[in-house]
């Protein structure tokens, strides 16, 4: 591994090393704002591309259009798991 140098390069590798992805059913609205949202997606666009797989882009859905994403998620996820709960299903759209 290599050294890093600095104490904003080390609070920044302590915050990797804690962080962890939230779970999806535990999502909920409101979503993040828009200035959140322009943090999140500058921070993702620099996130390292070893296979130089660039140009690639961000879809955003708000409003009704998450509604109508959220809704055939939903649908395409029903039909592979037909036993599926109704809580499943609440989590996948």
């Amino acid at each position: 591994m290599s050294v890093i140098c600095g104490k904003k390069s080390q609070e920044v590798l302590d915050y990797l090393l804690r962080r962890s992805s939230a779970s999806a059913k535990n999502m909920q609205f409101p979503g993040p704002t828009p200035e959140e949202l322009e943090r999140i997606l500058t921070a993702a666009v620099r996130v390292p591309d070893h296979g130089k797989l660039v140009p690639w882009y961000f879809i955003v859905f708000e409003g009704e259009g998450s509604v109508q994403a959220g809704a055939k998620l939903r649908e395409i996820f029903q039909s592979e798991n037909p036993d599926a709960g109704e809580e499943r299903l609440q989590i996948e759209e």
